[in-house]
């Protein structure tokens, strides 16, 4: 697809511009009218399921009005009523879930008189149409909010590191993109992508796509393969100046449950920890040093 478009947030898509095409519109009597469903704000479509977070908000387009008022009392109906008068025309849009259904109801109402002449005198009658316009479709399902994940802060005093690792998969946390954050510098690790996308109504809509990348490097923060490695000295290393937290198109939430370990260059005298091992393994590229590295725990996916 060419000119691709890819969002963080939906604060980010295009506004959309509905068409209606004219065989929407309906006849009931002398009211016309139509409502259509278009789509949901906020839609996310992953593979063939299509998700919205929180309550259902459908976009609805609506109209009515009326054709060529017809007398009620001229016998022939085909006759137009040269004395018939419009008066007002009143909507009220009703919508309501129904089982996995989203349903909107246009309950139209016409009010009009006609004038009739004879025996010297003329009267008026007034005349009360109503005729309702339905449309419905299923409900997207409701995408889950983000869970937390504990964080692993590791010390390194032998090495002046310190290393950064949460293991943040889509299944368990919901997320698509974990950041961290340290004395204004960032990196990020993208497991999907939001690409625009837009239906046959003109709605815009995302896609997640199947990614995984990281953000290029910077002077506070560089990684080993899935570890987050901080360039400062251990001695310097200030906590408030670090930020974790994932996200996903709908939020992003700061994790704040933060493990922290001081990890000496024997390993036999720390506690196991499979994590910690991953990264002392990740650290001895970094620093020549006598690190027994276990095994590889965690992927992030």
């Amino acid at each position: 697809m060419i000119n691709e478009t890819y969002i963080d947030s939906f604060s980010d898509l295009p506004a959309s511009t509905v068409t209606n095409t004219p065989e929407t519109w309906q006849s009931s009597g002398d009211i016309q009218g139509y409502v259509n469903i278009s789509g949901f704000r906020d839609e996310l479509v992953i593979g063939n399921t299509t998700y919205i977070h929180g309550k259902p908000d459908p976009i609805i387009q609506d109209d009515a009005g009326h054709g060529t008022l017809r007398s009620r009392i001229v016998k022939d109906f085909r006759v137009h009523c040269y004395w018939c008068s419009f008066d007002y025309l009143s909507k009220h849009l009703d919508v309501f879930q129904s089982g996995n259904q989203t349903i909107a109801r246009l309950n139209v109402t016409l009010v009009w008189h006609e004038t009739v002449e004879g025996s010297g005198r003329s009267t008026t009658i007034y005349h009360s149409d109503t005729a309702s316009f339905e449309d419905k479709t299923n409900t997207p399902e409701t995408y889950p909010d983000i869970a937390q994940v504990p964080v692993n802060i590791i010390e390194y005093p032998d090495f002046n590191k310190v290393a950064i690792v949460a293991n943040v998969t889509e299944n368990s946390t919901h997320a698509s993109q974990l950041t961290v954050e340290y004395n204004n510098d960032s990196i990020s690790y993208y497991l999907d992508s939001y690409r625009v996308d837009q239906n046959q109504r003109g709605i815009y809509y995302v896609n997640e796509i199947k990614t995984g990348y990281w953000t290029p490097l910077n002077e506070n923060l560089s990684r080993f393969q899935d570890v987050v490695i901080l360039n400062v000295n251990v001695s310097e290393f200030d906590i408030k100046k670090l930020k974790v937290y994932i996200s996903n198109i709908y939020e992003s939430v700061p994790l704040t449950n933060y493990n922290i370990s001081v990890v000496q260059e024997n390993p036999e005298h720390v506690v196991f920890d499979p994590v910690l091992f991953v990264v002392i393994g990740a650290l001895t590229v970094f620093s020549a040093g006598s690190i027994f590295l276990v095994k590889r725990a965690f992927k992030w996916r």
